[in-house]
């Protein structure tokens, strides 16, 4: 029993934390119909005329007395007290309301300040539990994703579903939000709808050059990097714009520009994303998630150099080339060729170094191979090292084994005990 004991107490520590953290979750997160469906900024006027919409989506009632609404700047550490909801404030089923700096039509008197390229909202109920946020542009708090940042005389309004009269909330600001220059506070969103011969349209930008493989002292987690081509005779804002790789994994782009007949770098250390050396392709969507360009699959990654589009063609390119025209010398020829060079040699050596210190390697690259005795010794050792990784988990196992019967004997010992005495019993009686 005392090993039960021992054993309960173990899953106690190890699982302790986990519901400590459930706990913790649970106390900071609220359940209520009442979300905020509508943001202002800030206008061409001034940039204090700013307002927050909330909105009740339930098919009752609901008191938000003592409410408050809280702010915190994208680059901020602290949160904010923007506005006090008074006693006995109800907010009608399927109804509105405001609260802002300046309009006549406020039922709260809102503390300006919010920022248009990035921060966060809350919503809190009485007892402090957060019901609703929204992070937008280059905030590090939303849910999941910040929205889109609106312009000047812009607002981010939540989407509506206009037949069931509810404002739609999954949990996504990046997908519950959009931008409309036509502000409607306490009135349902203002959708612009084109015209049939009129269809909404993004430039064309282009994915232009991978680095999946920097040597060193350059680093995977920072210095890949995919670049970005703009073909067009004028600048574009690339704000909500989507990168994903082949696993996808996806990064928005936020507050970027990139220049008429200019290019963008994107860097791994901002994106977080990985190119794979196995292979990887990038995907590059407009804002609207409408695939707008891709790259071609570049297979086994090659050390220190670029895959870029030479003409119409994605080829692997002699040297980096961020921010300028890409290379043209094609090197898939030299690479074939036995290392005669130091320059393949090194690059050969670095990128050997790299991949034993890193796990981001999922294929080993082809080299030519010089029966020396380097290489004797290097396979002497693998084999080696093999070895001993197999007898180690050998004695693991057994270790186990015999662990978990001892613990079977330990645990039984009385009906093993008494089993013993019945047999010796039986055979004393039958002589």
């Amino acid at each position: 029993m005392r090993a039960k004991g021992v054993i309960l107490s173990l899953i106690i520590v190890i699982l302790a934390p986990l519901f400590h953290a459930s706990s913790v979750v649970l106390a900071q997160t609220g359940s209520s119909s009442i979300v905020i469906s509508e943001i202002s900024m800030g206008t061409s006027n001034s940039a204090s005329d700013e307002f927050i919409e909330l909105y009740n989506n339930a098919q009752t009632d609901i008191n938000v007395s003592n409410w408050t609404i809280y702010y915190k700047s994208s680059s901020g550490k602290t949160w904010t007290k923007k506005t006090s909801l008074a006693q006995n404030v109800t907010i009608h089923s399927h109804d509105y309301l405001l609260v802002a700096t300046t309009l006549p039509s406020a039922d709260t008197v809102l503390s300006s300040g919010l920022a248009q390229t990035g921060g966060t909202i809350q919503l809190r109920d009485a007892n402090n539990i957060t019901i609703d946020m929204v992070g937008w542009g280059t905030a590090d708090t939303s849910e999941i994703q910040p929205a889109v940042p609106a312009q000047v005389d812009e607002v981010i309004y939540r989407q509506f579903d206009e037949q069931l009269q509810t404002m739609i909330d999954t949990d996504n600001n990046f997908a519950d939000f959009d931008i409309s220059n036509n502000t409607t506070p306490k009135l349902p969103p203002a959708i612009e709808v084109p015209s049939p011969d009129i269809i909404a349209t993004y430039p064309i930008i282009i994915l232009n050059e991978l680095l999946p493989d920097p040597v060193s002292p350059l680093s995977d987690s920072s210095d890949e990097f995919i670049e970005l081509y703009n073909p067009n005779n004028t600048d574009v804002n690339l704000s909500g714009w989507i990168l994903k790789d082949a696993g996808g994994t996806s990064y928005i782009l936020k507050d970027k520009i990139v220049p008429a007949l200019g290019y963008l770098t994107v860097l791994s250390s901002e994106s977080s994303l990985s190119l794979n050396n196995s292979g990887d392709v990038v995907y590059l969507y407009s804002p609207d998630n409408n695939l707008v360009d891709e790259s071609a699959d570049y297979g086994n990654a090659k050390p220190g150099i670029t895959w870029a589009v030479i003409g119409d063609t994605w080829s692997w390119s002699s040297s980096p080339t961020p921010g300028t025209v890409n290379s043209t010398i094609y090197v898939e020829a030299d690479l074939a060729k036995p290392a005669t060079s130091k320059k393949a040699s090194s690059i050969k050596k670095v990128s050997a170094a790299k991949k034993a210190s890193t796990s981001k390697v999922a294929k080993a690259k082809a080299k030519p191979v010089s029966p020396n005795s380097t290489t004797s010794q290097n396979n002497s050792n693998a084999e080696s090292s093999g070895s001993a990784n197999s007898l180690i988990w050998s004695w693991l196992l057994i270790a186990l084994g015999v662990g978990t019967i001892g613990y079977g004997i330990y645990e039984y010992r009385p009906e093993i005990i008494a089993a013993y005495h019945r047999i010796i019993t039986k055979f004393s009686t039958r002589k």
